[in-house]
C-alpha cells in the first residue's frame, strides 16, 4: 500500500501547488520589515509628516480586513468617514514610512488610494508576521511528537518495513497538520518546507541505499507532480528565521497564509516601483528571497532525483538490457503455488497461464465470402476451435521481503528480479484440440513490486 499512501499524502501536502513570481514590489524595507537605508530618505521626499488629524483618524481607522471579499477604493473610504479630499498633498503625508511615494505629481484618487493600500498593507504586514509565528509553533509542535518516530525508522534494516513506515509516516504527519489548520494555500512554496521534505527525502534515499533505485520511477509516478514541485521547493526551515518569515509572507501576498486571506488590492497598481505604499515585504527583499530559493534548489533536486533505467519486461521477449543491471527484468503477476523458506531466504514458485483459442480441422463451405486484392475468391470455412495454454513458471530467491504481511499461496506478486535460469519452451500436452507448453525461468528477487489478495493489492513498493 506504500504507492497509494504516498500518492495521497503528496496530494494533501502540495495539492495546485505552482510557484507564484511577485515581481516588482517596492524596495523600501529590510528583512525585518523595519525601513531599510533605502526607504529612510524617502520618507523627506515622501513629504512632512501630516499633523491633519481627520486623515490621521481615517488612516488609522482602515485596516485589511475592510477589503478582502470584496474590491475597495481610497474614494470610498473617504466618503464614508465624510472626510473632505479638498488639497489632500498638501495636508501632509499620515504615514513616510508606509507612502513613501506620496507626491504632488499623483492625482487625488491616486493619493486616496495610496492612504488606503498604505492602511492595509502595515496591517496585514502586522497579521502575516503573527501567522509566521503561528504556523512555525504549529509545525515545531508536529516535529517534536513525529521526528522521533522519523529517526527509529531511519536505521530500521527492512526496506520493506523501512519504506512503508516511512509513507505511513507522511500520512499521520499530513492529517495532523490539516487538523491543526496549517495547510498554505496552493501555490505557497513553503508546503514543501520542514519535516514533510525531510520524510520524502529519507523515503528517496532509502531506495538508493537499498539498491532499489531502479523502481524508484514506477512508485513515484502517479505523483510525479507533487514530487517535482518537492524537487524544485523541498528545504527544511532556515536556521534564518527572518528568512523563512519574509518567504512566507512575500508570497502569502498574492495567495494568503493558513489563515488571512491575500493582501487587498486597493489602487489598482502592480505591486512594484510605481505604486506609492509600500508593500508588506519589498521588491528588494523579494528579490533576495528568489535568489536564497533558487540557490537552495539544487540541493533539493539532487535529493529527489530520479536516475534513469531501462529494464525490460520479462512477457514482451527479448529485450535490450539495462547497461548498469543487465540481468535485471521486471515481471509479472504469478500466482504463487509454492513458498519455502532456505535459511534467512525465502524461496517461492509462481505461475502465469495464458490461454488463447485457434482453429484447426477446417473446411471449405463452398461459399464466396468476399475477393482477395487479385480478384480471387475467397471461400468460406468451418473450423474447429482449440485453446492453446503457453505457462510461464518462475523460482524466485527473495533475501529480503516484507515481514508485516508474509506471502500466501493464491497470492499474486510482481517484481524485479536478476534472470538466474531460462529453459526453452516445453510441451506439455498437444492433442488437435488443445496445445499446452511451459517455460521455465529461475531469479534472484531483487524488489517486490506488489502483492495482491483475493484480487486486492495489500502491498505496493
Amino acid at each position: 500500500m506504500t504507492r497509494m499512501l504516498l500518492a495521497s499524502l503528496l496530494a494533501t501536502f502540495v495539492a495546485g501547488c505552482g510557484f507564484i513570481k511577485v515581481s516588482g514590489l517596492p524596495s523600501v524595507s529590510s528583512s525585518s520589515g523595519e525601513p531599510s537605508e533605502s526607504s529612510a530618505g524617502s520618507a523627506e521626499a515622501a513629504g512632512p509628516k501630516s499633523t491633519d488629524e481627520e486623515l490621521l483618524e481615517l488612516y488609522q481607522s482602515i485596516d485589511y480586513t475592510c477589503c478582502t471579499q470584496t474590491r475597495a477604493s481610497g474614494l470610498g473610504f473617504f466618503q464614508k468617514a465624510g472626510v473632505d479630499q479638498t488639497g489632500l498633498f498638501k495636508r501632509g503625508n499620515v504615514d513616510p514610512e508606509w507612502i513613501p511615494g506620496w507626491s504632488n505629481d499623483l492625482s487625488t484618487i491616486e493619493l486616496m488610494n495610496a492612504l488606503a493600500q498604505a492602511a492595509v498593507n502595515r496591517t496585514w504586514q502586522k497579521q502575516c508576521f503573527a501567522d509566521y509565528e503561528d504556523y512555525r509553533k504549529g509545525w515545531a509542535d508536529i516535529e517534536g511528537k513525529h521526528r522521533p518516530r522519523l529517526e527509529t525508522l531511519r536505521k530500521q534494516g527492512n526496506f520493506y518495513e523501512q519504506s512503508a513506515g516511512l509513507s505511513a509516516l507522511l500520512v499521520d504527519v499530513a492529517k495532523e497538520a490539516e487538523q491543526k489548520g496549517l495547510k498554505l494555500p496552493g501555490g505557497h512554496p513553503m508546503n514543501s518546507v520542514g519535516l514533510p521534505y525531510e520524510i520524502i527525502t529519507a523515503l528517496f534515499q532509502v531506495y538508493r541505499d537499498g539498491g532499489h533505485e531502479y523502481a524508484l520511477a514506477d512508485f513515484v509516478k502517479p505523483v510525479g507532480d507533487q514530487v517535482e514541485t518537492f524537487s524544485r521547493f523541498g528545504r527544511p526551515w532556515s536556521e534564518d528565521k527572518t528568512f523563512d518569515r519574509d518567504a512566507f509572507c512575500a508570497y502569502a501576498e498574492v495567495s494568503g497564509t493558513h489563515r488571512t486571506p491575500k493582501l487587498p488590492d486597493i489602487g489598482g497598481w502592480e505591486p512594484g516601483r510605481d505604486a506609492p505604499a509600500r508593500w508588506p515585504v519589498a521588491a528588494q527583499r523579494h528579490a533576495e528571497v528568489d535568489k536564497k530559493l533558487r540557490s537552495l534548489q539544487p540541493q533539493s533536486a539532487a535529493a529527489l532525483a530520479i536516475q534513469g533505467w531501462n529494464v525490460p519486461r520479462l512477457e514482451m521477449g527479448t529485450l535490450d538490457r539495462e547497461p548498469k543491471a543487465p540481468k535485471l527484468f521486471y515481471t509479472g503477476p504469478y500466482t504463487l503455488t509454492a513458498i519455502q523458506r532456505a535459511g534467512d531466504k525465502v524461496v517461492v514458485v509462481g505461475e502465469q497461464r495464458k490461454t488463447e483459442p485457434f482453429n484447426y480441422d477446417c473446411r471449405s463451405t463452398g461459399v464466396i465470402e468476399s475477393y482477395d486484392i487479385n480478384n480471387n475468391p475467397v471461400y468460406g470455412r468451418n473450423c474447429k476451435v482449440g485453446s492453446k495454454t503457453s505457462i510461464r513458471i518462475s523460482e524466485v530467491t527473495f533475501a529480503d521481503l516484507p515481514a508485516s504481511i508474509p506471502l500466501a499461496k493464491g497470492d499474486e506478486v510482481t517484481f524485479y528480479g536478476d534472470l538466474s535460469r531460462e529453459e526453452k519452451d516445453k510441451t506439455v500436452k498437444q492433442t488437435p484440440s488443445e496445445v499446452v507448453t511451459s517455460r521455465s525461468h529461475a531469479f534472484e528477487g531483487k524488489h517486490l513490486v506488489q502483492v495482491k489478495r483475493e484480487g486486492k493489492v495489500v502491498h505496493s513498493f
